[in-house]
């Protein structure tokens, strides 16, 4: 049978990843496209997975109408348009773990090289010469590594450091100083670790911050026995203060193996005749363990996209983890549920969502609740797809507030989801049973007891009726649920001081008749919604 999914491979990736997309999808591998061929095709497929070769532009991506996932076979996402991802409510995800020892056993073997001046020695003896006293190198025992960023890559450079006598400063912005300190590591300041280091190795994504921090100035408050060590990403450090500071023995030496434009590189760059110089051509991920790893790891996570289950590693998922919110998932599919159903009973465009966390439910943090509930009302008033990736920009779109509170003092957990419009507010709780199910507990301020339907397992249609509590009120709302041929699933009753309420889950959509008829029977039906789940 074929599959319902495709998945369009568009760099070489290695065959273990692409064995698991096959398992779930229809896979194409199609290499080297310009960005016209893909805007031709990219809308016949359901997921894109790239390297670094691949350039998915805004262009692309509009293209792209049923596209659920960029998936990126490596750490940085660069080469991505993550901002129209998000737009579009496309996951793009990367393989921040798949390179980690890769990129670090690069960053060391290029500090060693640097160190005892390997390329240079190899070449000279290739060339028939034996000049041991011209390529005296320089211990990296007790001298000082400097480590800018100290996440995963800079910490498994940091721990081989250690072990090899070396003491180590960090500069990070974000660093956990217990982290540092488990490592023997002294965080410092950036101007302080440039002045202190001997080895200087950039651990940092390329983002405004970093754009060019080795510069001109920068390079000013080294030593100038000091060498810098770059394996992370071209346009951190600027090439041509570089190159100067080598060629004017400002700077012992440098050894780089990503660059500013890795497309053009030109025959004439600087770099290439400055005094101790070590280049390598962006190979840091390029071992065939790590080219496995990250493919594994970013197709296992399309496969999973296309499951209907979430990302491990989705960079624009703004201050949530995956794994954060599949550890919620219970949680979350309740409050999707209930914003689902709020929004059919709120009369006006929503202005604005309120979520309040009861009892026990208070003790988790409000961003995910909140966000499950507003993609669930947001979605069922717009054609486009709402998730956790972009339900922000679709509620500043359609200008929904969104808030969040916590109620601790409640002895049973719960979710309140509280709608407003202009002329109309509604409100519902619900929570979640042993069992796993989604059990709603108030229906417009009503106490009531109803299992909630599975999301997308199968259409139920719902009646409500508020009604005078008098005899023979719910013998005429099953009448007229006969007379139009609507089969009662099952029924839920509630009442307030002044009147009834009624829901009953029918079988099949009800039609306009139906509808027309419950408006003229007032009285005694005072209200009604028809609503699905």
């Amino acid at each position: 049978m074929a599959s319902r999914f495709r998945v369009l491979v568009s760099d070489p990736i290695d065959s273990a990843g692409v064995d698991i997309l096959s398992t779930v999808a229809e896979v194409d591998i199609k290499t080297k496209l310009t960005e016209d061929q893909l805007c031709e095709i990219i809308g016949q497929y359901d997921a894109l997975m790239v390297r670094s070769g691949t350039q998915v532009t805004d262009r692309i991506l509009a293209r792209a109408a049923r596209l659920k996932i960029v998936g990126r076979a490596g750490v940085g996402v660069d080469n991505v348009h993550v901002k129209a991802a998000t737009d579009k409510g496309i996951f793009v995800v990367n393989s921040p773990l798949g390179n980690i020892v890769a990129a670090a056993e690069h960053t060391l073997a290029m500090m060693f090289a640097l160190a005892r001046n390997v390329p240079a020695a190899d070449a000279s003896v290739r060339a028939g010469k034996w000049e041991r006293n011209k390529f005296m190198g320089s211990q990296l025992q007790h001298k000082i590594l400097g480590i800018v960023g100290l996440g995963q890559v800079g910490s498994h450079v940091a721990k081989v450091g250690r072990e090899m006598g070396m003491k180590l400063v960090t500069y990070d912005p974000y660093v956990n100083t217990q982290k540092a300190e488990a490592l023997d590591c002294s965080v410092v300041s950036m101007e302080e670790l440039f002045r202190l280091s001997d080895f200087i190795t950039l651990h940092v994504p390329l983002i405004p911050e970093t754009k060019a921090m080795i510069n001109a100035e920068t390079l000013k408050h080294m030593k100038p026995t000091a060498r810098i060590i770059n394996c992370s990403r071209g346009g951190v450090i600027d090439e041509k203060a570089l190159s100067e500071a080598l060629q004017q023995g400002r700077l012992a030496g440098a050894a780089l193996d990503v660059f500013e434009d890795e497309k053009a590189f030109p025959a004439d760059h600087p770099l290439l005749n400055c005094p101790n110089v070590v280049l390598t051509p962006h190979l840091g991920a390029s071992t065939h363990e790590a080219q496995v790893n990250v493919a594994v790891d970013v197709a296992q996570q399309i496969k999973e996209t296309l499951l209907g289950n979430l990302p491990q590693s989705a960079v624009n998922i703004p201050g949530l983890r995956a794994a954060e919110l599949q550890q919620l998932l219970p949680l979350l599919t309740c409050c999707d549920t209930l914003g689902r159903l709020a929004v059919q009973l709120l009369y006006g465009p929503m202005e604005r969502i309120t979520v309040v966390l009861e009892g026990d439910y208070a003790a988790e943090r409000g961003e995910p609740p909140l966000l499950a509930v507003a993609k669930g009302a947001l979605g069922f008033h717009t054609d486009r797809p709402v998730n956790f990736v972009n339900v922000r920009q679709v509620a500043e779109l359609f200008k929904v507030a969104l808030t969040v509170a916590k109620e601790e003092h409640h002895a049973k957990a719960g979710v309140r989801v509280e709608l407003k419009s202009k002329e109309d507010q509604t409100s519902l709780r619900g929570t979640i049973t042993d069992e796993g199910n989604v059990l709603l507990t108030s229906f417009k301020g009503v106490s009531m007891y109803m299992l909630l339907p599975v999301i997308g397992l199968r259409k139920q249609f719902f009646v409500y009726t508020q009604h005078d509590d008098t005899p023979g009120a719910l013998s005429l709302i099953c009448g007229m649920l006969g007379e139009h041929g609507l089969n009662i699933g099952d029924m839920h009753l509630g009442r307030t001081e002044s009147c009834g309420v009624c829901i009953s889950s029918i079988d099949s959509p009800p039609s306009d008749t139906f509808a027309d008829a419950l408006k003229r029977r007032q009285p005694p039906i005072r209200e009604y919604r028809i609503f699905s789940l």
